[in-house]
């Protein structure tokens, strides 16, 4: 970068850097012995690195976090990485020009850098992804665990899509001398249910910073950050490039992890970078390419990209070897075979050692161990060699030892079964695509509701169970799910025993039959339907119609009454007969051998719970997680550039919006207009 301009004000007071990270993944494999800190020095690099480059502030495309709910660890880890890197005296030269209230949520409706109570030096603004995503929280408002960073003061969280079948992406403006910067942001939302809302419903708006009070209306360089599939994983649709708006200058492509940090795009659209992932966390041909960082540097309608190694990751070397191809190998010698496969991984780890000698010193020397995939054809006969054996001679200087080999074979032509499974995959898949609302717990649910034999857990709640335990990685859902059951059954039975001290075991179980019928026709909750809020509560009590009595529309309230008086009646006329009369006394402890109409109350009770629990979760999933969508229209860029602009400084390129405003393109609205 150079400041010789021609007739220009440019100047470092006017240009800004901007540090662009995504994917850091923090507490990917923490109990790993080996691997444990990989994501967390990658991260302490980038913060590193955004404060050698004198960074204005540092710019993360989501996942900061490896799990939804971070382990204590993980949290405790982040937090001293930032207070280390992102406090201190060094003054903040970007100047926020936002309404707080609209691009932040929570308590903390101020930026973090401007917070009289906080002495930053290093802000970050991030959105969420879809490991870290706002799900599974109690109550109306969800939160995610970057919420709690937010809240402390220590980053600035953006991005929400509190309704994914509406959707309002509102800018944070930043000015630094005669250079403004426009940052939307979106956080994850379900592939399908974006694409719906962006392309088909169009709900997506776009507020532009437009008016006199904010500067030029054109002046405003337009960056753009998500968290989507860049390409196609099954037959679900997803945002495309030709969806963005040709009006934005730069964007940032998150959740892929294969670094294509180069710039693509540009003629019709915008400049698109995917920075990728700062540590593997599969062992994918994406995740062997170079990890790296890059630097935004904007001076007015201008930008320069620089790409930056990281040097503080684990190198991952992957390659392929088909066995029936080597002349030397035979199916009958597996020694041969094996000694083969020693000899190309070993290769692979001379490999390894020179690109680490290569950069020089590093933070760990733990890293020095590579991750090595060797993915093994054994197609003609060969028989596979088992991965753990094989991997012991490399204890200690492959990270993963005991899955270096992954053997597969050729696809065969498939048999009728395999094509009557296929057949089978390809109705449910043209299920999902007919209807929006499909997803992979219903499929779930439709699975469970064939048994018969399931009466302690309602087939709704056992699914949003297991569904927060497998995709959002909650160890503790189906734990804490199963004793809220056990606490809203108790509280049921507790509030009966207001007017009799003992109740009888058919009265129990009737009490568990309407709190399982209460929960199948009660209305589900919605969060946020007007944006304020849960929606109030509904009376669900039946009104007469004409002609009926009184008697025939009673209350839920009236009928428990009615139908404990009928017990006791029935219990009086035993005890007449000289029949035993089965009580149960609520408020002491129960018999070793309890009554099994008592047992199967207690689990519809539980089943109760979970089912009103289970679609509260789920809508707030939906909130979150839906799929599909799309938005504004698509504009048509003018590259004609005006002879009298003033000629950049080398190494900077125009943005689009600056070759539109120089076609001579734009008009004066409101400070937000809706694009």
């Amino acid at each position: 970068m150079t400041s010789e301009v021609d007739g220009g004000d440019f100047s470092p007071a006017n240009v800004v850097r901007i540090l662009v990270s995504t994917d850091n993944h923090l507490g990917f494999a923490e109990k790993h012995g080996t691997r444990g800190e990989d994501s967390f020095l990658a991260f302490e690099e980038v913060l590193r690195t955004a404060k050698e480059q004198r960074a204005d502030f540092l710019l993360l495309g989501g996942d900061l976090f490896h799990d939804n709910k971070p382990s204590r660890n993980t949290t405790f880890r982040c937090m001293s990485l930032l207070r280390k890197y992102c406090f201190g005296d060094d003054p903040v030269s970007v100047h926020f020009c936002s309404d707080p209230g609209k691009v932040f949520d929570g308590d903390n409706l101020t930026v973090n850098y401007m917070d009289p109570f906080l002495s930053i030096s290093l802000p970050i603004f991030t959105i969420h992804g879809n490991h870290d995503d706002p799900t599974g929280s109690l109550g109306p408002k969800q939160l995610s665990s970057v919420d709690l960073l937010h809240s402390a003061g220590m980053l600035n969280y953006f991005g929400k899509a509190y309704d994914s079948k509406s959707i309002s992406i509102e800018p944070i403006l930043l000015r630094k001398g005669t250079s403004c910067i426009a940052l939307y942001g979106l956080g994850n939302v379900r592939d399908e249910r974006l694409y719906t809302t962006w392309k088909d419903e169009k709900n997506v708006q776009w507020k532009r910073p437009q008016g006199a009070d904010v500067v030029d209306p054109e002046a405003w360089f337009n960056i753009f950050v998500l968290h989507q599939n860049r390409v196609q994983r099954g037959s679900t649709h997803h945002v495309t490039e030709s969806m963005l708006p040709s009006w934005l200058d730069f964007v940032i492509w998150g959740h892929e992890h294969e670094c294509r940090i180069d710039l693509e795009g540009g003629t019709d659209g915008p400049v698109i970078t995917q920075p990728g992932s700062s540590v593997a966390t599969s062992m994918t041909e994406g995740e062997s390419k170079e990890k790296c960082v890059g630097l935004l540097e904007v001076f007015q309608d201008q930008f320069k990209w620089t790409k930056l190694p990281l040097k503080n990751v684990r190198k991952f070397h992957i390659d392929d070897v088909v066995l029936s191809e080597q002349s030397s190998l035979h199916p009958a010698k597996p020694m041969e075979v094996e000694a083969f496969l020693h000899a190309k991984v070993e290769q692979m780890l001379i490999d390894a050692e020179t690109e680490f000698d290569r950069i020089g010193p590093i933070l760990d020397e733990r890293l020095r161990q590579p991750l090595i995939r060797l993915r093994v054809d054994y197609s003609g006969g060969f028989e596979i060699v088992s991965p753990q054996r094989f991997g012991q001679e490399y204890i200690g200087r492959i990270a993963n030892s005991s899955d270096i080999l992954l053997f597969h074979k050729r696809k065969a032509s498939p048999t009728p079964r395999r094509q009557f499974i296929k057949g089978m995959l390809s109705d449910i898949q043209r299920a999902e695509n007919d209807q929006e609302d499909v997803q992979v717990p219903d499929l779930v649910r439709k699975l469970l509701e064939k048994q018969e034999n399931l009466e302690i857990l309602p087939v709704s709640g056992l699914n949003s169970a297991v569904d927060r335990f497998v995709t959002k990685t909650e160890p503790h859902a189906i734990v804490d799910y199963v004793e809220s059951q056990l606490k809203e059954a108790q509280r049921a039975v507790k509030k009966e025993r207001e007017d009799a001290p003992t109740l009888e075991a058919s009265e129990i179980a009737s009490i568990c039959e309407r709190l399982v019928r209460s929960t199948e026709v009660s209305p589900t909750p919605r969060l946020f339907p007007d944006g304020t809020g849960v929606d109030l509560p509904m009376d669900t009590t039946p009104v007469a119609a004409a002609g009926q009595s009184s008697s025939e529309s009673e209350s839920p309230h009236t009928a428990r009454r009615s139908s404990r008086q009928t017990t006791r009646k029935a219990s009086k006329t035993r005890a007449r007969s000289g029949k035993p009369s089965q009580r149960h006394n609520v408020g002491k402890p129960q018999s070793r051998h309890a009554p099994a109409s008592i047992t199967r109350g207690r689990a519809r009770t539980r089943a109760s719970e979970l089912a009103l629990e289970s679609e509260t979760a789920r809508e707030e999933s939906e909130t979150w997680r839906e799929d599909d969508g799309e938005g504004s229209p698509v504009e048509d860029a003018v590259d004609t550039a005006r002879g009298s602009r003033k000629r950049g400084p080398k190494g900077f390129k125009s943005s689009r919006s600056a070759r539109r405003r120089n076609a001579g393109s734009g008009s004066l609205h409101s400070r937000y207009d809706i694009d």
